[in-house]
């Protein structure tokens, strides 16, 4: 075959490949759209709202939970601070390392530190400290109920 004819070949399978592309965007650009784009349900929209900011001067929040009765539990720095339902000042405790985490089981709230887990009574009351436990390991969370407590920790883990 000829290079002439091989040539005008290419051409034209390239002008029929571009003629078939704008012929998809100009006749069919509407079958693109997803299909999903319908209306949201009030219903199922957020119900979040904001009542409040709390600014806790003690510093930097690490975490943060609700007690059943409502009560905001913060942890910081060094620092864990309890807000009532109004966002008015419970209690404040310093503490010697900064919280990692915070879980509340009942009216018993847990918060760790890197290498302690510190038990509290819903009125701000120290209960018990537990720890510390390995040297390597820091505390990332807790979760409790009325039986357990389990926290997991960075570094070297056990089962």
């Amino acid at each position: 075959m000829n290079k002439k004819l091989a040539t005008a070949l290419i051409v034209l399978i390239i002008l029929v490949f571009i003629g078939y592309i704008f012929y998809d965007v100009a006749f069919n650009s509407d079958k693109a759209e997803p299909k999903a784009k319908t209306a949201v349900s009030s219903e199922n929209q957020d119900k979040w709202a904001v009542r409040g900011i709390i600014d806790p001067a003690s510093g930097k929040v690490e975490a943060v939970t609700v007690m059943a009765n409502g009560d905001l539990i913060i942890g910081g720095k060094s620092f864990i601070v309890c807000y009532d339902a109004e966002n008015r000042l419970m209690w404040n405790k310093k503490t010697d390392k900064p919280i990692t985490s915070i879980t509340v089981s009942g009216d018993t709230l847990f918060a760790s530190t890197a290498e302690t887990i510190l038990k509290y009574s819903q009125d701000g009351a120290l209960i018990s400290e537990w720890g510390p436990f390995e040297d390597s390991a820091m505390i990332t969370s807790v979760s409790a109920n009325r039986s357990f407590v389990v926290c997991s920790e960075q570094g070297s883990c056990r089962t």
